[in-house]
C-alpha cells in the first residue's frame, strides 16, 4: 500500500496559519481555505456560505468534494514522515 505525507495547507484569508476548513462552494476560486480564527472573524460568514457547509481539510484528493470529510479507518497510517 502506499501514501504520502500530507501537505500543509495555508489559510486562503490571512496566508500565515494552517488551514482547517475548506469551502466546497469556494473551492475553485481564489479564497477557499480557512483558519478557525479568519472564519470567526469574517464578518457575514454564516450569510455567505454557511459554516455549516465548511469540510474539513484532509489528506485526501477528495477533500472539498461531495460532502467528503476525511477518513478515520486507519488514522496512525496517514501521518507525516518526522
Amino acid at each position: 500500500m502506499s501514501r504520502n505525507n500530507p501537505i500543509e495547507i495555508i489559510c486562503s484569508q490571512c496566508g500565515k496559519n494552517k488551514a482547517k476548513w475548506v469551502n466546497p462552494e469556494a473551492y475553485y476560486d481564489e479564497k477557499p481555505f480557512w483558519r478557525e480564527e479568519c472564519l470567526k472573524e469574517e464578518a457575514g460568514m454564516e450569510d455567505i456560505c454557511g459554516i455549516e457547509y465548511m469540510l474539513p481539510v484532509c489528506n485526501s484528493p477528495r477533500m472539498g468534494v461531495c460532502g467528503y470529510e476525511g477518513s478515520t479507518r486507519y488514522p496512525d497510517q496517514f501521518e507525516p514522515d518526522k
